[in-house]
């Protein structure tokens, strides 16, 4: 069980793990987000968003069927 791309399509054994994996396909976000980058933001702020996406990110976690 790895913490990669590849290692959380085996989504079984992080389901016996109790673990949630994210709801959305990572993969697909994350080339959006190579091609069509919209902000960028450094500062103190960022630690706060940290909990809302947390809890976007909580709210639609999917399961192995």
């Amino acid at each position: 069980m790895k913490l990669t791309l590849e290692g959380i399509k085996d989504c079984e054994l992080w389901n016996k793990a109790g673990i949630t994996l994210p709801g959305y396909d990572v993969e697909k976000v994350s080339q959006k987000a190579k091609e069509e980058p919209k902000w960028v933001h450094f500062g103190i702020g960022n630690i706060f968003r940290i909990f809302i996406g947390g809890i976007a990110d909580g709210s639609s976690g999917r399961r192995c069927s």
